[in-house]
């Protein structure tokens, strides 16, 4: 696989030449080729939630007095989902025939994104935030500038293998990210009280009161034990 990739979507983007399309996926009619096709539109659809996100966490950081982070944060993100766009629709052209590489979008694409994604490290500051929150928080910090840095090493040194790196610490600081996010209101309080909330839902407190063998053979026993 071109440049010692692993990811054939990412050695398509990343393509310098047209001609090493059929070493990726093969030749015209492969299942391969069917396979990328059908990942390429996913992505499209996938590229205005990471903008979204990229959006909120900006006005995030404004919020936290940063309003130049967070305008910026913004800006890039939206332009990285441009460009995004703008290679997936060569992708699919290339895909189709034409002889052209996505590589001239892709590029700048991934320093966009691995610049924006290093500039959202502050986001993550947990100072007075309970302990597990606190280790989510630094997981997703320590991630995002592992992503920057290695990522950002890949374009400028034009080694490809580091950008793929790059992009999967970027795939674990975002879900690292989300589960900072999804829990500001469920551990506010700590662990510990999170799981007293979850144990008062009527589910759990239907399994609580559900009868059990054990209760069955207690007054089967009661029974024959009276009945001498």
């Amino acid at each position: 696989m071109s440049g010692d990739l692993t990811s054939p979507v990412l050695a398509v983007e990343l393509m310098h030449s047209p001609d090493e399309l059929t070493g990726i996926v093969g030749p015209p009619g492969d299942n391969r080729r069917v396979a990328m096709m059908r990942l390429t539109w996913i992505d499209l659809l996938f590229i205005p939630a990471y903008v979204v996100l990229f959006v909120l966490v900006g006005l995030l950081l404004i919020r936290q007095r940063l309003p130049w982070v967070g305008v910026t944060v913004i800006g890039l993100g939206l332009i990285g989902g441009v460009l995004d766009v703008l290679e997936d629709l060569d992708i699919i052209a290339v895909l189709q025939g034409v002889s052209i590489t996505p590589r001239h979008w892709s590029l700048p694409k991934w320093s966009i994104l691995f610049i924006t994604i290093g500039m959202v490290v502050p986001v993550y500051r947990t100072f007075g935030e309970p302990s597990l929150r606190r280790v989510i928080g630094y997981l997703a910090a320590i991630c995002s500038l592992l992503t920057a840095v290695l990522g950002l090493c890949g374009v400028v040194l034009k080694t490809d293998p580091l950008i793929e790196s790059g992009g999967k610490f970027m795939g674990i600081g975002l879900v690292f990210g989300f589960l900072f996010f999804a829990t500001h209101n469920s551990l506010k309080m700590g662990l510990r009280a999170a799981l007293d909330r979850l144990a008062q839902l009527p589910f759990f407190d239907l399994l609580a009161k559900w009868p059990t063998d054990e209760v069955t053979d207690e007054t089967d026993t009661v029974s024959l034990v009276s009945g001498r």
